[in-house]
């Protein structure tokens, strides 16, 4: 048996028509309410006090206010005899002939905020297990024997092309070595008290 139902293409393109319609509005409600969240989120953004004010000054303080629980940039203290207190046209300071064969000896410290871009030792003979100890903010950063002839902790050294992060020091630092049989150790610094 075989029922002949004809097709009502009128009534069938209404309703295609309809749910278009209907599925269009939600898509488009859908877009504006996205829209709408993300206008309110740019608003937010640019938003000074409760307005839009081109106030640099004004700006910078929201900046500052919302930046606020970001560590500040370094800012350095005033130091009107840099760089003629340094030894050298080479940027930093140095200590000759070291002696820390009798014991473990300080052979810099700081007291303060500093930022110290540049620590190393050299003239060590090599294998001698000189022991290098390095304690910023009363934290031991380092404290090992070194069996090389030189030890770059802090800083970087042009001709060896190595590179150690300038260190913030907030309170104290203390460099300390002891060497088994070298005499005559060489330490380079350099460090700028800061704000």
């Amino acid at each position: 048996m075989s029922v002949n139902n004809p097709i009502n293409v009128a009534k069938l393109k209404t309703d295609i028509i309809s749910q278009i319609n209907v599925k269009a509005a939600e898509t488009q409600a859908a877009v504006v309410a996205d829209g709408d969240v993300t206008q309110a989120q740019i608003d937010a953004m640019t938003t000074v006090n409760g307005s839009l004010d081109t106030n640099v000054s004004v700006i910078n303080s929201h900046t500052d206010a919302a930046l606020s629980s970001i560590a500040p940039l370094v800012k350095l203290a005033p130091d009107l005899n840099y760089p003629t207190t340094l030894q050298s046209e080479a940027g930093y300071g140095y200590v000759l002939g070291l002696d820390t064969t009798a014991a473990m000896t300080t052979v810099y410290s700081l007291t303060g905020k500093f930022a110290v871009s540049l620590l190393n030792l050299r003239n060590l003979t090599a294998n001698d297990g000189t022991n290098i100890k390095l304690t910023i903010d009363s934290v031991v950063i380092m404290d090992a024997p070194t069996n090389s002839t030189a030890c770059l902790l802090i800083g970087n050294i042009v001709t060896t092309g190595k590179t150690i992060m300038p260190m913030l020091v907030e309170s104290s630092l203390t460099l300390e070595v002891q060497a088994t049989t070298d005499n005559s150790i060489t330490l380079d610094y350099s460090a700028r008290a800061i704000l």
